[in-house]
């Protein structure tokens, strides 16, 4: 395995003996990737695909939960390298894998043949006047590559009939999600909102849908992150192994 580059470190994850490479010149992982990554549930025998996995924190730490199968799709080739490097770093190059590819086109390679789609996908489009300091960022926080539509379309290509999907995306905007996954054969299962406390309105909202499901919806409790006092909330601490 080759060694870090100077602007790299390791960050341990305080999980199973897990670690990430990241990069401070690069973007790391967010709290949302975290809380998808808790939200997501699958077996052991499933075989995911992670849509731009950037540092790959989603399939180590589903991986450290579940031991599953999984494959990051990764368009910058920088952070791509970053994730594979990790994976090699905890030694599991024969779970997991990162690929250095549009996930609008892996169902070239790949269709049909993942049980699990899990994805962080940028918030913002072109016009939300969201600016971001570099290009790197500027991919992964906004719809530069391709939109919520495609990403969606994208996962309806390579998901199994009766696989699922576990999607997070700004609480505001779920009208705009659930249209879309109906419009892609993915039906909405189940909905999380997320609240950064007890008496704000949810900022996120956690969705699991499955490819050719039947009309049915229902809802997990609200997931606070603080308390009033602004300490972390227990749930919270649990996801991020923090007792």
């Amino acid at each position: 395995m080759n060694s870090i580059k100077s602007t790299e470190y390791i960050e341990d994850l305080q999980y199973k003996g897990l670690f990430i490479i990241l990069d401070k010149s690069l973007p790391s992982f967010t709290t949302d990737a975290v809380l998808l990554a808790d939200f997501a549930r699958v077996k052991r025998t499933d075989f995911v695909a992670d849509f731009g996995t950037g540092t790959g924190i989603l399939p180590l730490l589903m991986h450290g939960r579940y031991g599953m199968r999984a494959i990051g799709f990764e368009l910058q080739s920088e952070l791509c390298n970053m994730a594979q490097h990790s994976i090699e770093l905890n030694g599991l190059s024969d779970f997991l894998s990162a690929e250095n590819a549009d996930y609008t086109s892996a169902y070239k390679k790949y269709n049909g043949a993942f049980s699990a789609v899990v994805c962080n996908p940028p918030y913002f489009d072109e016009k939300s006047g969201f600016s971001a300091p570099d290009s790197a960022r500027a991919l992964s926080r906004t719809q530069l590559s391709c939109s919520l539509d495609d990403t969606l379309c994208a996962a309806n290509k390579v998901l199994k009939s009766g696989g699922d999907i576990f999607i997070c995306y700004p609480a505001v905007r779920l009208p705009e999600i659930l249209s879309s996954m109906c419009m892609n054969k993915l039906e909405p299962k189940v909905l999380r909102f997320v609240r950064t406390q007890k008496e704000k309105s949810p900022y996120l909202v956690l969705v699991k849908g499955r490819k050719d499901a039947g009309k049915s919806l229902s809802y997990e409790p609200d997931l606070v992150l603080m308390n009033p006092d602004g300490s972390e909330t227990d749930e919270l601490r649990r996801i991020y192994h923090r007792d």
